[in-house]
């Protein structure tokens, strides 16, 4: 029978006799557990000890542990006397860090920390390699390699002794386990061992190290509008909760700029802000030179248990920088601060809103901002049979510049009764009452006083709302379908046409299937529909076993007679309003296909269109969507739109993918708003890539353009990070 022989070996310190190192045990009893500290567990097939020379020889299945690090070979000698340790064959070490070093044969002290190996090969902890002719264990934290190799990629199966797709060859290699650093002398980068790029020095995070200051990936690209681009990135990182990036930036034909962003996390608030400026001209081609930049910031912080404060910051210098460098595609900046309390049933929060319109027909004085905008929400439990009381208090003061302010304190509350009838059908009985009272005043407008406008306004709305539904269900095998007649009846007074209370949160009105069943279909507290009227419709379903399902909604509304404020919107204030459907069909996991329709009563043709497909195998899928929709006739500043946009992702073989998307115009001749492709690759230790994408868009210095942008990532060599990238229409990548 094999014998398997433990021995505990190597206590710091001197004195220690053959026989108190030497424990011996059968194959197969309990396993000593693996010692700490000082003390070193070796187990092998045989051990044989002299103690003449005092020293120890084990063969077969060597394998000695300190702590996490632990040695294998297929013969170790140690020698008491000088406290080295010797291996050969086909030894390997496996560190504190996890990675393993294979070598032919080494020289370690007993600590297994410190000693001399050849022909090192060294497989870290995130897959990446070294190879070496000799590698020199300082100490616990440093080695030094000699004649080293190091790259991140996978050695092709068919020709293991091929140069792999890019390496790093070193004269002389520094690995600091302390500072989570590999350093190059006398290196150079080689693409399938052709040299392409040398240094006389080099130096990256060890790939184990998430987060370390040094740059980043940098990116390079080429646009029509602002010429070659290149912006470097280098993080500093403060200490373990926080980290700055800059990034300075340059454009041939725009200048030179900078971008940060400064990071940092509380023990219970979170605070980030980025931000960039750049000496450019307001107009493509211009000569003039202007500083022109962005702020955004974002900050929470858990006061208690229930409370919590917090801010979004959102400012630009000018309406086009942020579209013109591909920072953020928006037409409206919001800024707020925020305090918010929430209790098991109710919830408070009081907000401050401040804007930047970035429209060419936004009027800076016109813009207003809100300070405060308050809301709390109640919401009770059940009580007289059944029904549930919940109230909502509202308040806003609302400034502009110059023009009308609006201060509005307003409420609702409702109680609702829900009831299941022997039949399966369900009804809702709720009691409604919206009050809003106005203070509105007017300021001054470029020095002319405007005549005196000031009023106390108000408007109140009692309301009962009876809501049926009554699902019908049946079983087909394993199909099951159902059927769904729903009804809503609304009893409210007539208002007038509101010609004495300002309009500030409910400018456009939307009517279509997701709030066909709702009680208003006006935004915000400002405007609500009025008068008695219903909302009839239905709702059919199949389901499959394997998950499919096709469903259909119809619906329309009804009024005894039209909304005096809504019947210039033909689609919802005449007394029968547009039919609104919705179709969605999704026949397995790999498609869902929707399709939104809004239909003239009369003649059923579509007054608004809106088709959604996704879906498509793994190696190819897309997106394409379709919208068809007339000029909004209570906004006039919202026009008749008709677009269609469509995307790709496709994987034609494992490390290849290409993408694509278009935004066209359809409108009259029809136009191109953007379009953009690209073609990817990528494995374990390399990516690439091309972009390309054409804007079709004129506002101030905004004019038609095409960028072109390159992806090259040595992947284990450096950290990408989420930072605004001028000119690349997009963000970094987070690693």
């Amino acid at each position: 029978m094999r014998r398997q022989i433990r021995t505990a070996l190597l206590k710091s310190g001197s004195g220690l006799s053959m026989s108190a190192l030497l424990a011996i045990s059968a194959h197969g009893a309990t396993p000593a557990p693996v010692p700490s500290g000082d003390t070193v567990l070796l187990q092998a097939d045989h051990i044989t000890a002299d103690r003449q020379t005092r020293v120890v020889t084990a063969s077969g299945h060597v394998e000695a542990a300190q702590g996490k690090r632990v040695i294998m070979a297929d013969t170790m000698t140690y020698n008491e006397v000088t406290g080295r340790i010797f291996a050969e064959g086909k030894v390997s070490l496996l560190d504190d860090a996890g990675n393993v070093t294979f070598v032919d044969r080494a020289e370690l002290d007993r600590s297994l920390t410190e000693g001399v190996a050849n022909a090192v090969r060294l497989l870290m902890a995130d897959n990446s390699r070294m190879a070496a002719a000799q590698g020199n264990r300082v100490n616990e934290k440093l080695m030094t390699l000699d004649k080293a190799v190091y790259s991140a990629c996978n050695l092709c199966k068919e020709n293991p002794s091929a140069a792999p797709l890019w390496q790093i060859r070193a004269a002389h290699v520094t690995k600091d386990d302390d500072t989570k650093r590999i350093t190059y002398e006398d290196a150079r980068l080689e693409f399938y061992g052709v040299p392409v790029f040398y240094t006389p020095y080099f130096s990256h995070p060890d790939p184990s190290v998430e987060r370390q200051s040094g740059f980043l990936t940098p990116s390079f690209g080429s646009s029509s509008d602002l010429g070659y681009r290149l912006t470097l990135p280098y993080l500093y990182v403060l200490d373990p909760s926080a980290d700055v990036v800059l990034a300075p930036t340059y454009a041939s034909q725009a200048g030179y700029g900078l971008l940060g962003e400064y990071r940092q996390r509380f023990q219970r608030a979170v605070l980030d802000v980025s931000g960039s400026f750049l000496e450019a001209d307001r107009s493509s081609g211009g000569s003039g030179q202007q500083l022109r930049g962005h702020l955004f910031g974002y900050g929470r912080m858990d006061v208690s248990e229930n409370w919590q404060v917090g801010f979004n910051l959102e400012r630009a210098s000018d309406d086009t920088y942020l579209r013109r460098f591909a920072i953020a595609n928006t037409t409206t900046l919001t800024t707020s601060a925020y305090a918010e309390r929430f209790t098991d049933n109710s919830a408070l929060t009081v907000d401050n809103y401040w804007f930047q319109g970035l429209r060419a027909q936004d009027v800076t004085g016109a813009i207003p901002y809100v300070a405060p905008l308050v809301d709390y929400r109640h919401y009770g439990t059940p009580g007289f049979l059944g029904g549930r009381f919940d109230y909502e208090l509202n308040a806003l003061d609302l400034v502009r510049p110059s023009g009308r302010n609006t201060r509005r304190i307003g409420t609702t509350t409702t109680w609702d009764v829900p009831f299941t009838t022997r039949f399966g059908e369900l009804y809702k009985l709720t009691a409604r009452f919206d009050g809003n009272g106005y203070w509105v005043t007017s300021r001054s407008r470029g020095g002319v006083v405007i005549p005196a406008t000031d009023r106390l306004v108000g408007t109140a709305e009692p309301s009962i709302t009876l809501d049926w539904r009554w699902p019908l269900v049946r079983d087909e095998g394993n199909w099951r379908q159902v059927i769904e007649p729903i009804s809503q009846i609304i009893a409210a007074p007539y208002f007038g046409r509101f010609a004495s209370i300002p309009n500030e949160d409910s400018t456009n009105v939307e009517f279509d299937d997701s709030n066909l069943f709702s009680f208003s279909r006006y935004g915000g507290r400002d405007r609500l529909e009025s008068g008695p009227r219903a909302n009839v419709g239905g709702q059919w379903s199949i389901y499959e076993p394997n998950g499919g399902s096709v469903s259909v909604l119809f619906g329309q509304t009804y009024r005894l007679k039209p909304d005096r404020v809504l019947n210039r919107e033909a689609g919802l204030g005449a007394t029968e309003s547009d039919y609104v459907s919705r179709i969605k069909i999704s026949p397995a996991s790999w498609l869902d296909l929707v399709v939104r329709n809004r239909l003239d009563p009369n003649n059923f043709s579509a007054r608004r269109t809106e088709i959604q497909m996704d879906g498509g195998p793994s190696y190819l899928r897309g997106s394409v969507g379709y919208l068809d929709i007339d000029a909004d006739r209570l906004d006039l500043t919202i026009p008749a739109r008709r677009e269609l946009r469509a995307n790709f992702l496709t994987q034609p073989l494992t490390n290849y993918y290409m993408t694509g998307a278009i935004t066209r115009d359809l409108i009259g001749k029809g136009r191109w708003i953007s379009y953009a492709s690209g073609i990817f690759y990528t494995d374990e230790c390399f990516e690439t890539g091309i972009v390309y994408q054409r804007t079709n868009v004129l506002q101030g210095d905004l004019k038609p353009s095409t960028t072109v942008n390159l992806v090259l990532k040595l992947k284990s060599l450096g950290q990408t990070f989420d930072l605004p990238n001028i000119g690349v229409g997009g963000l970094v990548g987070v690693k």
